[in-house]
């Protein structure tokens, strides 16, 4: 039976730093594979972080009003992640920072949908997340649901067509290295919209494991 701890330790120990050049920017992109730089908006508070404490802020030390990214790859999934006891719909998209480390940032539920809501008229436009540039703003909601209410932010996304050699160099970048988070990876994952380029490292192994098997059978 496939052990999905077991295969993760095995993927983790297989990472390695890579350092690629990018000779259209002059500078490298770092990546340790599987193991993005990890960015997250907080809908609890509205704020972009970098890991778990960080909060980004801008040059007067004031919290981030919006983050602005070029998608690189994604995946919009449902799936139990993080310890959570039911099922959310996950949005996970990888792109390059500022210090041009290959980096990820996760958001669900409403916030993926208002995602999706670009999605659409990208597709019917023959145009994929890879050829624009997203801004995410947190937009302030109240649960009134509950008592006493509470707060609670929805990202919301504008768009613009990223530059053209941005694109095309991003896209080498993505068809030359394995890019996936490993410590989201499950089984279980449902999924909705997917990037060409994500590697599903986990479905990837499970493909191997039985050629490796039969090579091993009939040696």
């Amino acid at each position: 039976m496939f052990s999905k701890s077991k295969n993760v330790a095995e993927l983790a120990a297989q990472t390695s730093h890579v350092q690629i050049l990018n000779p259209d920017f002059g500078d490298e992109i770092l990546y340790i594979e599987g193991q993005p730089r990890d960015y997250r908006f907080d809908a609890r508070n509205g704020t972009f972080k970098l890991g778990e404490e960080e909060i980004l802020t801008d040059h007067n030390g004031q919290p981030l009003k919006s983050f602005t990214f070029q998608p690189l790859a994604w995946r919009i999934f449902t799936d139990t992640l993080f310890g959570r006891e039911r099922e959310e719909t996950w949005a996970e998209i990888f792109f390059v920072d500022s210090e041009n480390c290959l980096s990820v940032i996760m958001f669900n539920n409403s916030s993926v949908k208002e995602l999706q809501k670009l999605i659409q008229p990208l597709f019917y436009k023959r145009k994929k997340l890879s050829e624009v540039v997203l801004t995410m703003t947190p937009e302030s909601h109240e649960n009134t649901k509950i008592k006493p209410k509470a707060t609670y932010f929805i990202a919301k996304f504008k768009m613009e067509d990223a530059m053209p050699e941005r694109i095309e160099a991003f896209g080498q970048y993505a068809d030359c290295n394995r890019i996936y988070r490993l410590d989201t990876l499950t089984n279980g994952a449902i999924y909705h919209f997917v990037a060409d380029c994500f590697y599903n490292a986990l479905a990837e192994q499970e493909k191997e494991e039985p050629i490796i098997e039969e090579f091993k059978q009939a040696a």
